[in-house]
Order: structure tokens, then sequence, then C-alpha cells
């Protein structure tokens, strides 16, 4: 700013006065600038009010106002402007009044000159830019305070708890008492689906109406509030929430009642991403002012922090899981192994009893429970073996050409007798034209061996299992269809979990047959899936690539 561009307010009644006044400023280089002369408190109140003032040179004893008095008004009415006090009297008291009420300097008429007139022109100026520096300063210093306050806070919060949907809901509570007026918290589950987990706000009597947004869960079909974060795992700041944004986002009627009650002016929506996958989003919303890029900053902050803690809580309760279904698993191998084991020492003592005499057909008996309890245990004993392989990404193929057919037939020779003694129907269809597949003969056998013995073992008496081979594009599927009792639908994406197993009835073995035909198709390059319906039955599919596409590549 040069001295040609300061506007100056000068408060004085008396004509000569100001006449001279503008002379010394003309003298003093200060002029042409804009001028502006007010002879009472009340008109340079209403000229500060309308126009944009540097300076206000401002006589003490007016027609409206005398003495400090005079001071105050004017620097109410613009507190941001430095004020020098031009006077008659040479008053000490009067003086220190003065500055005490706001004045950046004291000049007494008959002893003031341009040139003093001047510099107070400048000092008045120049300390008033640096205290608003300093104010300035202070405000950043004292929002950092809050900020690092509140994110230390967040942190004793996150930390308190490894149930992500508490630290979640914590999360929630603390943002409506420094970020936001309420906070809407979705997560996406492990499926895929988005489940609205948490609604807060800051004022206990709208408490209630916000609660009422858990009956509208987020569709990702509709336009919402948190696409960007959703879909493109980008924060976004939105200054000015218009009623036509609400109504676009609004689900029906209720939906745009609620939304309006609540009465949101701004919102910042961000995404809750750990290891790059999408945990959720936060939406903070503001009832009260327009979100400023600092905001923002620290929304996505405390959204960072968050997503590292449900992160760890999740990965705490999934390693929890895999513990407990582990200790299940080896208390059923534990037993699994024990009762073989039993059956094979009581054969042992029986042979071994002196006092006890046996035809060759009851030796041979006893010899046949000894190898079928052999003969169990090493399954047991394989499957173990074969999911550490699996996990360990060492399982082994000796890959050769078959002919599906021969796969399927094969098949369902080995449980023919196993299906006839449970009075079970076993068929198989096959695709006439398929192409051989490229597999391990021994491990595929042992899929559709898992496959079929599970579905006789589940299917009652009566029923029908199915074993296909057709045709799926660019890949060879099989398939063993079951008429048994189907699987509940919330136990199917566990259904290929090495230490995992669902209750669709008794318990027989240890359960790690699906896991290892998991891992073996998968060491094939296909997919293995599974559909079923309660009261209906479950069929289990697996892809393998037909051998010329195998020796192409």
């Amino acid at each position: 700013m040069t001295d040609t561009d300061v506007h100056i307010l000068l408060v004085e009644d008396n004509a000569g006065d100001a006449l001279l006044i503008r002379e010394w400023l003309r003298d003093a280089g200060w002029l042409p600038g804009k001028l502006i002369v007010a002879d009472r408190v009340a008109s340079a109140r209403e000229v500060l009010a309308t126009a944009t003032i540097d300076v206000i040179l401002l006589d003490l004893n007016l027609p409206d106002s005398d003495g400090v008095d005079t001071v105050l008004q004017i620097y109410l009415a613009a507190p941001q402007v430095p004020i020098i006090v031009l006077t008659g009297l040479d008053d000490q008291t009067a003086a220190l009044g003065a500055l005490k009420a706001g004045a950046q300097d004291y000049l007494i008429k008959g002893r003031m000159d341009g040139a003093l007139l001047a510099r107070a022109i400048r000092y008045g100026i120049e300390r008033k830019r640096l205290e608003a520096d300093r104010e300035r300063l202070r405000e950043r210093l004292e929002a950092e305070h809050e900020r690092l306050r509140f994110l230390a806070n967040a942190g004793v919060v996150l930390a308190a708890s490894i149930d992500f949907e508490e630290t979640l809901a914590s999360v929630a509570s603390l943002a409506v008492e420094f970020l936001a007026d309420y906070c809407v918290i979705d997560i996406v589950e492990e499926d895929g689906e988005i489940r609205r987990l948490q609604v807060a706000h800051s004022n206990p009597e709208m408490a209630d109406i916000a609660d009422q947004l858990l009956r509208f869960p987020l569709d990702r079909n509709r336009p919402h509030l948190v696409s960007a974060a959703l879909d493109n795992r980008q924060a976004t700041i939105v200054r000015e929430i218009t009623d036509e944004v609400l109504q676009s986002v609004a689900q029906n009627e209720e939906h745009l009642r609620i939304l309006r009650a609540l009465d949101p002016i701004s919102y910042i929506a961000v995404p809750l991403l750990a290891r790059d996958r999408l945990l959720g989003t936060l939406l903070f919303v503001s009832c009260s002012h327009s979100y400023s890029d600092g905001e923002m900053r620290l929304a996505e902050e405390l959204a960072r922090r968050a997503a590292l803690a449900v992160d760890d809580a999740r990965l705490y309760r999934r390693a929890q899981d895999v513990i407990r279904a582990r200790d299940e698993v080896l208390r059923i191998v534990s037993h699994d192994l024990r009762n073989p084991l039993s059956t094979i020492s009581m054969s042992a003592e029986i042979l071994m009893d002196e006092n006890m005499s046996f035809t060759e057909e009851q030796k041979l008996r006893q010899l046949r429970i000894v190898l079928r309890s052999a003969e169990r245990m090493n399954r047991l004993i394989g499957d173990l073996l074969d999911v550490s392989r699996i996990e360990a990404g060492q399982l082994s193929l000796d890959a050769s050409y078959h002919a599906p057919e021969r796969l399927v037939g094969e098949a369902i020779d080995l449980h023919q007798a196993q299906a006839t003694a449970k009075v079970l129907s076993i068929s198989g269809q096959v695709e006439d034209g398929l192409p051989p597949v490229l597999a391990d003969r021994d491990r595929i056998l042992q899929v559709l061996a898992n496959l079929i013995g599970n579905a006789i073992k589940f299917t009652p008496e009566g029923g029908t299992i199915s074993v296909t081979a057709e045709n799926a594009g660019d890949e060879v599927r099989f398939a063993v269809r079951d008429t048994g009792p189907g699987i509940p639908p919330e136990q199917l994406s566990n259904l290929f979990r090495p230490f995992w197993q669902g209750r669709r009835g008794g318990r027989d073995g240890a359960g790690l047959g699906l896991a290892v035909s998991k891992g073996i198709v998968e060491a094939h390059g296909g997919t293995i899936s599974a559909e079923s319906e309660v009261g209906t039955g479950t069929k289990v599919s697996f892809t393998l690539k037909p051998a010329s596409e195998r020796r192409g590549n």
C-alpha cells in the first residue's frame, strides 16, 4: 500500500483545523488519497459501516461526544482500523485514557506538523497490521493446538477397544464434540455390502431425529452424499447444501423430511482406507457454518487413524476366529485320530491274547479292521499335510491329459457302493464334445471324492446325487449336486475356509475336505464355488482349463 492509496477518515468539527490537516497531508504526500471528513461521531460511524477506511484521525471533542467516550465509540465501530487522536488539549490523563480505549497515537494540534502527522499515520497503520498478523498467528496456533488435542483424544479413543464397531461409535461421538453437528458412519462388510453403523448428533434434542437416518441405509443405486468417498475413494467437501441436493439424495418423502429437519449447511465425506481396502465412509455435517479446507484436512486425518484402528480390530477378530477354529480342528483331529488308534490297539490286543484261538477268517477280519483304521488315519493326516502345503504354496501336481467323462465315471464308480448302501441314486452326465483337461488325475479325483463324499454324508435316504461336466466358455465346469438339507446363506462364504466347519448335522471327520479341494482347484488355475438353498440341496462346482488352452500357455 502506497501513501496515495490510503483511505483516511478525518473526524473533525472545526472547519479550519480540517483544512489545515488536509494541507499537511498534501504536503506530506498522502494526497491525492481518499480523504473523508465527518464532523460527528454518528456520521463517522455511518462512513465506517459503508466505506473502506485505512486510518482514522479523530478529534476528541465533538458535538455528539466528548473525551475518551469518543474513542470508544469509534473503536467499537471499527476495531480493525488504527485511530490517531488529534486534540488541542495537552492532558496526559486524557492521552492515556485514549490509548487504553483503543487509539494508536495521541497528537496535540499545537505541536503537530505534516511530517509528524505522516509518521503517526504510517506508524499507526503498520502497528495495526502487526497486531492483526499477531492475532491471526494466535488464532492459527490455537486452532493447531485444538487440532492436536482433538487428534490426541482420538488416539486414546481409538486405542480403547479392539471391537471395531465400538471404535467407530466412539469416533462419531468424538466428531460431534469438535468437528461436526452430526456424523454418519457407513461400513463395508466382508461380503461387500454396506451397512449404516452409527449416527451421532451434538445436540441431544436433535439426536432422536438424527437416529432416524439409521432406517435409511445407503443405496448405491441412488445419489448419496458420500458418492465420491465410496466410489472414487476421495475425500469431498461441499460448502453449501441446497434443498435441491437434499431432494436428490432423499430416498422418499419421509427421508427428505428428516434431512430438512436436521438443516445441514455443509458436509465433508471421507473414505476409510487401510492397506488399499475400502472399509467404509465418515460423513461430517455442519449445521452452523461452511466447512473450511483446514477442517477437511482434520477430517481426513481422523479418518486415516480410524481406518487403521478398524483394520487392526478386524485383523484381531479374524485372528481370534482362526485361533478358535484351529483349536476346534485340533480337538476334532485328536478325537478322530484317537478313535482309529483305539480300534487298532484293541484289535492288536485281541490277536495277541494267548488265551484265545482264532480261525483264519477271524484273524483276517481283525486285520481288515486294523487296515481300515490305518487308512482312515492316513487320510486325515494327508488332509492336514495338504492344507499345510496349500497355505505354503507348495502343492505339487503331476498333470497329464484326461477326458472329463473318464474323471466323472471313475469318481462315480468309487462311490457307487457307498451311495447304494445309503439308498441314494448317483448318476453322471457329461456334455458331448468336451476337450480333455490337463490335470493331476489323482488330485482331481480327490476333489470329486470330497464333494461326492459330502453329498452322500448329508443327503437323506432316497435322495439323488448328480455329477456333471459341461462347457463353460473357455473352461470345463465340473459339478456335484445333491438333494440334501442345503446350507444357510450366511455359511456359504465360509465354506472353503481351512479352519471352519458348518453345522449341517452330525460331525464326521475334521472338515478339511473343501479347503483342500479349493487349494487343488486353484493350483490348477481354476475356481470353485457353491450354491445352496435350504431345504432343496447344494451344488458345488469347479472349473478347469481345457488342455488346448493349457498347452498354448
